[in-house]
Parts: structure tokens; sequence; C-alpha cells
């Protein structure tokens, strides 16, 4: 799904989440029986964002980390059937922006409809404290356009 480790390591004061590999690994070897409800992806954000908005999530169970991380995207993008929205942050870390987007291109029919941008200046993480100023507006356009 795009996706490109970059090695270069600068000082960061709030690194990447943090995972529980364990939490993963019992989850595989036991074929989804264990641990599926265990938090394993520990994001780090800063006290104070946490304590400003209850509304952030500070982490994630494995089950829901497997829920957001494509299996198949080639074939899941080409599966769409309804309109999409998908963004990433311009700077992300982890993932190559135009590798991402480009997967958009796949779904066919419903991609005209659907949204697909950056998100300027925003990384793997804080994508998500910003991603309400681009989304918003697009599930509200799709929301009054299904109104009678």
């Amino acid at each position: 799904m795009g996706l490109e480790l970059k090695l270069t390591v600068l000082p960061n004061p709030h690194p990447l989440p943090k995972f529980d590999a364990s939490a993963f690994a019992d989850y595989a070897m036991s074929g989804g029986t264990a641990r599926g409800h265990d938090y394993a992806v520990k994001f780090n954000y800063p006290t104070e964002l946490l304590k400003a908005d209850p509304g952030m999530v500070p982490a994630i169970t494995v089950n829901m980390s497997i829920a957001l991380t494509p299996f198949s995207p080639r074939e899941q993008f080409a599966a769409l059937n309804c309109p999409f929205g998908l963004w990433i942050g311009s700077e992300d870390e982890l993932f190559v922006p135009e590798k991402v987007l480009a997967f958009a291109d796949l779904a066919g029919s419903v991609r005209s409809r659907s949204h697909v941008g950056t998100i300027a200046g925003a990384k793997h993480l804080s994508v998500l404290i910003r991603a309400h100023e681009t989304m918003s507006p697009w599930i509200t356009s799709m929301v009054n356009d299904k109104k009678p």
C-alpha cells in the first residue's frame, strides 16, 4: 500500500506509536481467538493534547489495528462500489502519499464521487488531529446529497 519506511532518524519528542508485538503474535498463533481486544498500538500523543481533547484515542486493540490495515489493497480498492474518502498527511513518515493516493484510481466508477487528497503539513499521526478540517465538509456534502 505504498509502504516505505524512511530511515532518517530525527529528534522527536513524540515518537511514532509503540507496538506490542506479542499481542499480534498471540493473536496470529491462536487463529484470532486470543488477545484481539488487548491494546496493542499505543499512540504517543502529547499529554497536553490528550487532556485538552477527551475524544482522542490513545491506543487501539489488535482487532482494530487489523481492521485498519488492508490485506490486499489493490483488490479491495477495485471492489469498492460506493464513494469513499482517502486522506493522508503530506509529510507522512511511513507511507509515500502519492503511492497511497494512487490506489484510489483503482476504484473505477465510484472514484469521481469520492474524495482523495493530502492534509498539508500533516504527518502519520498528526493527520488525525487535523482530519476534521477536510473530512467534515466532505461527509456533510455526502449527507446533503442524499437528502430528498
